[in-house]
């Protein structure tokens, strides 16, 4: 669903711009298998599957500017007109959005060579539902440019309020546990470590269901020619500034024992 071609250059350039529509779809099935089988590899404590979907985020990253490169290439060359021009811009943007979708699955790819099998692990319920609910958020947005179905693009964004809720209850749940542990014996500093690392991973999914709402507004823009401001309700961060005095700080990395391989496919 092409806008009108220009009549000096116009089939070369509609199947230039079907091609490239066609990649901006294949990187978004790039990024919901990333983001999806982040959750599936923690709940499975498959490293070598999790290392996979670290590495695939430098296939993500430069699919992302091999697109631009070629929106940039066409807009130079051909001089598409308003309606295929609109359609171009949003195509550069909504690869940078996914681009960012990937990093945040990158890290969440990280969780599993950081959490260990205990108690904490009955809250991949939660946090897989919100993966699961963003994956389809994302899939549907991506349907809706393809489509240029400026119904459905500004029917999504409100769903971002069901991944809130998810979040919320997950950070409540991280919270009475590690107010449980923090006086406990033993391991209890290590379990509550590993509760930031599962509230950070809670944190990124609820980035994404709003980046999709972003790229809902980029398909307002190809097909009515203005930017909408999608809505989307507030994430909690009372419970997530709680979460983060309860326990030391800890960097977004792969532990030691995994590091060097990790960081050669990040």
């Amino acid at each position: 669903m092409l806008a009108q071609a220009n009549p000096n250059n116009g089939p070369i350039r509609v199947k230039e711009l079907q091609r490239l529509e066609s990649e901006v779809l294949d990187l978004g099935s790039m990024v919901e298998i990333a983001l999806v089988g982040s959750v599936d590899m923690l709940k499975r404590r498959d490293l070598a599957g999790a290392q996979q979907l670290i590495t695939l985020h430098r296939r993500i990253n430069k699919k992302r500017f091999t697109i631009e490169m070629d929106c940039l290439t066409l807009i130079v060359t051909q001089q598409p007109l308003d309606g295929d021009l609109r359609v171009i811009t949003s195509m550069m943007e909504i690869v940078s959005e996914l681009e960012r979708m990937g990093e945040y699955s990158r890290d969440i790819a990280r969780t599993p060579f950081m959490v260990i099998d205990g108690p904490l692990l009955a809250l991949l319920v939660d946090i897989h539902a919100m993966a699961t609910k963003t994956q389809g958020m994302l899939h549907r947005a991506l349907q809706a440019f393809h489509q240029r179905d400026l119904v459905v693009a500004r029917a999504i964004p409100a769903e971002d309020g069901d991944v809130d809720a998810l979040y919320s209850r997950v950070y409540q749940d991280l919270l009475a546990f590690m107010k449980d542990n923090a006086q406990a014996k033993g391991n209890s500093r290590a379990m509550v470590n590993q509760g930031r690392y599962l509230g950070r991973m809670a944190r990124n999914l609820e980035r994404i269901a709003d980046q999709v709402a972003h790229i809902c507004g980029w398909v307002a823009f190809a097909v009515a020619g203005e930017m909408e401001v999608m809505e989307t309700d507030s994430a909690p961060v009372v419970a997530e500034h709680a979460v983060n005095r309860g326990a030391e700080y800890v960097p977004s990395e792969v532990p030691e024992a995994s590091r060097g391989e990790s960081q050669s496919a990040a």
